[in-house]
């Protein structure tokens, strides 16, 4: 109790300081930071498997297949929505160069629906000629999902922003936001979501 005091009190404090202003300042920028004043925790049922996939294919070097890279990410970006209404977590990253999609984890979702949910990207690649790496499993515990899992990069070690992109963007204006998204890319950045 002492600390959650010392916490609001310091914040108040800083709140009403020139300090309290120059911190405001640097909040706004590349993120959004604040302080916890409480938590909820929410304990789930036990889970009967987990299930899992990851998938990585990199860009083509010709004309044709960069342009067969793009329109195989828009399809992944697209199906989203549905992968998230269907229980699926899931971490990408995306450069000019390669796209990788590292966990996805589903816990009760069944491996068939996973492989279903990627199968229209899976199309556009194999339509392309895109060589890709898929795989999905099913682990009988978290525990064990998670010790066999080969997880992508720690997203916690980068600046990834704090905004998050309304799903009625990729429902509605999926289009306009892919170009956006593809003239970002080309600076050579690293996209993860």
């Amino acid at each position: 109790m002492a600390s959650f005091n010392w916490c609001r009190s310091t914040c108040n404090s800083l709140a009403d300081s020139k300090l309290g202003s120059l911190l405001g300042s640097f909040w706004g920028r590349r993120g959004t930071y604040g302080v916890v004043l409480s938590a909820t925790v929410k304990f789930h049922p036990a889970v009967t498997w987990v299930s899992s996939a990851t998938l990585q294919f990199a860009s083509p070097t010709t004309s044709d297949g960069i342009a067969s890279y793009w329109s195989s990410i828009k399809v992944f970006l697209q199906a989203l929505p549905l992968m998230v209404d269907s229980g699926l977590q899931i971490v990408w990253t995306i450069a000019p160069r390669f796209f990788l999609v590292s966990p996805v984890t589903g816990l009760d979702v069944p491996q068939a629906t996973i492989d279903i949910l990627f199968s229209k990207t899976l199309a556009t690649l194999e339509a392309a000629e895109i060589p890709y790496k898929y795989a999905s499993t099913v682990s009988t515990s978290f525990l064990t999902y998670y010790e066999s899992a080969v997880f992508g990069a720690n997203v916690s070690n980068y600046n990834i922003g704090g905004r998050l992109i309304p799903r009625s963007v990729m429902q509605n204006s999926s289009d306009s936001f892919f170009s956006v998204f593809k003239q970002l890319l080309k600076t050579g950045i690293l996209w993860p979501g």
